[in-house]
């Protein structure tokens, strides 16, 4: 099995899952694949890293048994990727410091769980029409981009 996955067909949406093991986010990844979602679950910094520079990800789950310190890590790996890939905190526990440090290191959002998956694909949406807003905004004339 290749780590990289191909790129999917146009139109087929792809959600990376950061994972501590691989029995992890089995109920998550069965019902994003019924809706028709590729769901890869990936462990470790560099595999993230890779699906998100390689296939092309909607967007990048990052799953409760991640450490803090490693959701951090992969937070900030992929906004060095990517300025416009929704990174979603999956989490039971995270105090109100530890998600502001989550959200300086590049994450968009801290999904309390239990969370419905519609809840979190609602999100992606909105976080990616966000991204989307202020690209256009930037377009403008006369606008200054970063």
């Amino acid at each position: 099995m290749s780590s990289i996955p191909h790129r999917p067909k146009i139109g087929t949406e792809l959600i990376a899952i950061a994972v501590n093991a691989p029995s992890d986010c089995t109920t998550l990844r069965s019902s994003l694949e019924t809706r028709g979602y590729i769901v890869f679950q990936k462990r470790g910094l560099k595999d993230v890293a890779d699906m998100v520079r390689n296939a092309t990800a909607t967007a990048v789950l990052i799953s409760e048994t991640v450490s803090f310190e490693h959701s951090s890590a992969i937070c900030r790996t992929v906004r060095r990727i990517s300025q416009v890939i929704p990174i979603i905190i999956l989490h039971r526990g995270l105090d109100l410091e530890q998600r502001l440090e989550l959200f300086a290191a590049g994450a968009d959002h801290c999904a309390q769980l239990p969370v419905p998956v519609d809840t979190i694909l609602t999100t992606i949406q909105v976080v990616s029409r966000h991204f989307c807003r202020i690209s256009d905004v930037l377009r403008l004339p006369g606008a200054t981009g970063a």
